[in-house]
């Protein structure tokens, strides 16, 4: 399910330096040997994402790959799998208690809403402790701030993670800054073990590992 594309395309610097980052993020804080690693990822036909993981060193096998539109799965490298439809939907019919991957990337690129924050948190409680979740999505949409309607992250605990002191604290703050105390409070901000956050072009993303 990509929503939108970035402003000027996947291919961009601003773009390949938001997938180093992210990345970089997961292999400083997922235990397991990279080759044993299982992933869940947005990705489209031109499979940018899926050939960085490969490049990385990710088992094809390992890499599950979704999409709404199966036209994206076209020219796919063989052997990731493909499960079409919402991603949420997609992860959300996954049996079991927990879901098996170490790291899910919903790299949606689509409007920032408290649904989106709803579906966020509903698969970050299905992740095992020690996972990484990642979102991105666009800085320029978002619904009024006002009340949090998922658990409102405390400031010092949101401080203590990210070791900035100019962590947000209190409303009114930015939308940027609403953003990450909205979206750490979908991950669940008791769960955050470590949280990196950034802005590229028009975009908004933040990953972290979970307790």
């Amino acid at each position: 399910m990509i929503i939108g594309k970035p402003a000027d395309g996947y291919t961009s610097s601003a773009k390949q330096q938001y997938r180093k980052s992210v990345w970089d993020f997961v292999a400083a804080n997922v235990r397991k040997p990279i080759a044993e690693r299982k992933v869940a990822i947005v990705d489209t036909a031109a499979a940018f994402e899926t050939k960085h993981l490969l490049k990385l060193g990710y088992a094809a096998e390992n890499i599950t790959v979704i999409n709404r539109d199966p036209h994206e799965f076209a020219n796919r490298y063989t052997g990731t799998q493909l499960l079409c439809g919402d991603v949420f939907h997609v992860l959300r019919n996954i049996q079991g208690k927990r879901l098996p991957y170490c790291t899910v990337n919903l790299d949606l690129c689509g409007p920032y809403s408290f649904a989106l924050a709803r579906n966020i948190r509903t698969v970050a409680a299905r992740l095992r402790p020690g996972s990484v979740i990642a979102v991105t999505m666009w800085r320029r949409s978002m619904e009024p701030a006002g009340t949090f309607p998922i658990d409102r992250p405390p400031s010092a605990r949101l401080i203590q993670i990210t070791g900035r002191a100019d962590t947000p604290i209190d409303l009114p703050c930015t939308k940027d800054q609403w953003r990450l105390l909205y979206t750490a409070g979908a991950f669940g901000i008791n769960r955050i073990d470590r949280l990196r956050y950034g802005m590229y072009n028009k975009m908004f993303w933040i990953a972290a590992r979970l307790r």
